[in-house]
């Protein structure tokens, strides 16, 4: 019988890990391990574990540093199960969720990683964000990396990423490969599923992506990470460094080259390249602001480059 773990990464938010918890013991397919990685100096958490009685094992993992990488890395040393089933701390599995989950892997031994929708309420506040037909968790063929693992609809397919959201791997895929520590941040550090999931490619394994495993995700606040407009110009360096290292690092030359352009050349409202910073300024945007944003995004692929070189 194929055994699974649960991996929840927590960080001073006992309640919505609670409410997490509550829906794995509503499960069809009860985990046979939760393993919770939460820091030694996160005293709230920690008490709502040990006051807390499940119907399964919860096992504590203490991260050797804070930021998600490390706590992500510690879960993975710690789980014993022949599937790793990662979520966030503030989401609710659908009571099919493991059970979708180990299904799908016995149906494929070719798979390494599969992902799902983490269905997450509009910005209203009322309902759920409806599913569409965009594409989900692929490096395109010009270089744009797309999430979208939200709105996902339709039947499983192959994918190049999944999200840390809603996300499992067959353990003897991940063998003794964790996330690579030379990704930048500090706190929850941007794109360690790109490394992550783009190495188990490389390896020859299988990632597949299938809305019907899915979670409820309330995302929350987030202590040390912020996206958009309210980035700062270290977080967006660490964002871009990152994505840029886990393009280069892992994909064939044909891919990374487009990919490495594509950040530089165009670029994201989040980590602008030329021609988003061009159209930023034409908008209105400060140049001053724009620019700033620019030399970020520029300064950072550089440094990917570097730290890819220095691991060599």
């Amino acid at each position: 019988m194929t055994t699974i773990s649960v991996l929840i990464p927590g960080w001073k938010r006992p309640e919505s890990l609670a409410r997490c918890l509550d829906a794995l013991e509503r499960q069809s397919r009860l985990p046979d391990q939760v393993v919770l990685s939460v820091r030694a100096d996160d005293t709230p958490t920690r008490e709502m574990i040990a006051a807390r009685k499940s119907p399964f094992p919860l096992d504590i993992a203490t991260p050797e540093r804070p930021g998600l990488l490390a706590a992500l890395n510690a879960g993975f040393d710690r789980a014993e199960g022949d599937l790793i089933a990662a979520t966030d701390d503030d989401t609710e599995a659908h009571p099919d969720w493991l059970e979708r989950i180990v299904t799908r892997f016995d149906a494929d031994p070719r798979l390494g990683g599969l992902g799902g929708r983490d269905r997450m309420p509009t910005e209203g506040g009322e309902g759920w964000e409806e599913p569409n037909d965009l594409p989900v968790g692929r490096v395109l063929w010009f270089g744009r990396v797309v999430g979208n693992h939200n709105f996902g609809s339709g039947e499983i397919r192959e994918v190049d990423i999944l999200k840390g959201a809603n996300m499992s791997f067959r353990r003897s895929a991940l063998g003794s490969k964790r996330i690579d520590t030379a990704l930048r941040g500090c706190g929850a550090e941007h794109h360690t599923e790109i490394e992550l999931c783009l190495a188990l490619k490389a390896a020859g394994w299988k990632i597949a992506y299938d809305p019907a495993v899915m979670v409820d995700h309330h995302e929350e606040v987030r202590y040390d990470a912020r996206r958009g407009p309210e980035m700062s110009l270290e977080e967006q360096h660490n964002a871009v460094h990152n994505r840029a290292y886990g393009l280069v690092k892992h994909l064939p030359l044909h891919r990374a080259i487009p990919g490495f352009a594509y950040g530089t050349l165009v670029g994201t409202r989040d980590n602008p390249g030329v021609a988003v910073t061009i159209k930023s300024i034409l908008e209105g945007i400060p140049a001053r602001k724009a620019l700033s944003r620019l030399r970020v995004t520029l300064s950072a692929h550089l440094s990917a480059l570097r730290t890819l070189r220095r691991g060599e």
